[in-house]
């Protein structure tokens, strides 16, 4: 094959699989819709598939309906962070203010952690019961309807996150918790009135950070359990690492309908199972900031800062399909006219002067240094100056003569001396070579601060513009939105080159 031909058909399988991954967009997009109520940011929700009641949070209220039908709102609360139906048909309200429970109202005055008015962030069933956690530490639900403060099960510091499941046949029940940003796993026995600490364990992500752990997940049958990092890492039977974008940081994630979902502040991510591969969800919620998410009886529900959005994809809808961005040639936009990586990292680092060549220059002249002399330039002048008077008196033919002599001798002297001293120890070593090496390291970690913000504001370019690209018709707000976003992340890169990005980077049209 020829390199023309070659080419042809390289830029042939870029347009199939832009058109692909469009297609898959349009229909990702068409198959999700907006509730109409409850309007804004919806932060929490809960589904109950067997009667199709669903509960959703915003900024201030509750609401609850049957899916299907319109939703009112029932409950004011600020702060929540969880909602579960109970088997009874009641409501867990779980937020900042403490814990609720609708239609009765609020929890068990004996629960005085909740009365006090501490936070719970998360509320789970153990069988018949019910663990809360918070920050005043794990509590159960006991049978005589009391809150029961679980010491001795973890440490003691504020619950973020919860997961619960029972051993079938032994009686036991696995918890998974974060506590003060820690992984801890317990296994409990002894039942529901006296559990008692059966075995313990903690994460340890080395690397990862002391406090790193988001989110914990356990299987119903408790055999598979999963911790989120909030760099988006998860950690399990394996260790896998969605490529988050840069900052991002992780907050849930949910097993719904088969598939596997990733809460966080920069879109939504799913994969067919915990091991991934894990992608961004296509547009609108691979960019909206996503909270929780729940579903049952083929329905999806996601809760994310712009209000509801609610699905009831066909079979392999989310799957990865031919010509998928995983399939989108990296240089993509190349062929359009954007600078490749290394080109911007040289532009960079020869406007701010960070190159090897200043390094290289900095060591090469203290290693010749040694053969240079010092030169000392010597001047020396000396004047003298001697004046001598003489006087007399002299007696001649009768007249008195006075006599004076003045003797004046002036003389100057000029010298002039250079020297040449050399150190010849200085040629296998030279003391200043300390501070070059000292120079040098600190030359080496601005530089790669400088293309660590050079690497994040590219490819966080690139994937803006790849959204861009997918993004369905019949939405100018939001493509308005990416192209600024498009030209701030240009300009930024401007700062670091001098300009250089700004002249040679893809055009955007208005």
């Amino acid at each position: 094959m020829t390199s023309s031909s070659f080419r042809a058909a390289r830029v042939a399988a870029v347009v199939l699989a832009v058109i692909a991954m469009a297609a898959e967009a349009r229909a990702f997009e068409t198959a999700w819709q907006a509730a109409p109520e409850p309007a804004g940011a919806v932060v929490a929700l809960a589904y109950e598939p067997g009667t199709g009641r669903l509960a959703v949070a915003d900024r201030g209220a509750v609401w609850v309906g049957v899916f299907g039908a319109s939703l009112a709102p029932v409950q004011r609360a600020r702060g929540v962070r969880e909602l579960a139906f109970a088997p009874d048909g009641g409501l867990w309200i779980a937020g900042d203010e403490g814990l609720r429970r609708w239609p009765e109202g609020r929890a068990s005055e004996a629960a005085a952690p909740w009365a006090r008015g501490a936070a719970v962030h998360r509320i789970r069933p153990v069988g018949s019961q019910w663990l809360a956690a918070g920050s005043d530490g794990l509590h159960l639900l006991g049978p005589g309807g009391e809150w029961t403060r679980l010491d001795p099960v973890l440490p003691s510091g504020e619950v973020t996150a919860l997961a619960t499941a029972s051993s079938p046949g032994s009686g036991l029940w696995r918890v998974g918790a974060v506590v003060d940003g820690v992984a801890h796993w317990v296994e409990l026995g002894g039942g529901a009135a006296s559990p008692t600490v059966v075995a313990r364990s903690r994460l340890g992500t080395p690397g990862d950070g002391p406090r790193s752990a988001a989110d914990v997940w356990i299987s119903r049958d408790a055999s598979e359990a999963w911790t989120l990092l909030r760099g988006g890492c998860l950690v399990g039977p394996e260790r896998v690492c969605p490529a988050l974008p840069p900052g991002a940081e992780a907050r849930r994630l949910f097993e719904v309908e088969g598939r596997w979902w990733l809460t966080t502040e920069r879109g939504l991510w799913v994969a067919a199972a915990a091991a991934g591969p894990w992608r961004r969800a296509p547009p609108p919620l691979g960019s909206l900031e996503s909270h929780a998410v729940a579903g049952g009886n083929g329905a999806s529900f996601v809760a994310t800062e712009r209000g509801l959005l609610v699905s009831n994809p066909g079979p392999g809808a989310l799957a990865p399909a031919a010509g998928s961005v995983a399939d989108l040639p990296v240089d993509v936009f190349q062929e359009r006219g954007d600078p490749p990586i290394e080109a911007v990292r040289r532009a960079a680092l020869d406007y701010l002067d960070l190159g090897a060549p200043r390094l290289r220059a900095m060591r090469r002249g203290v290693e010749r240094r040694g053969w240079f002399p010092t030169l000392a330039l010597r001047l020396d002048r000396d004047r003298d100056v001697m004046r001598r008077d003489d006087s007399d008196e002299v007696f001649t033919s009768g007249a008195l003569h006075s006599l004076s002599d003045r003797v004046d001798d002036r003389s100057t002297r000029f010298e002039t001396s250079l020297s040449f001293t050399w150190d010849l120890g200085d040629v296998l070593y030279h003391p200043e070579s300390v501070d070059v090496s000292r120079e040098t390291r600190e030359l080496i970690e601005l530089r790669d601060d400088v293309l660590d913000e050079i690497h994040h504001l590219y490819f966080e370019r690139r994937r803006v513009l790849l959204e861009l690209l997918t993004l369905p018709p019949g939405q100018p707000l939001e493509a308005a939105r990416l192209r600024l976003r498009a030209d701030e992340l240009v300009a930024g890169i401007d700062a670091w080159t001098g300009g250089w990005f700004g002249r040679r980077a893809v055009r955007l049209a208005p």
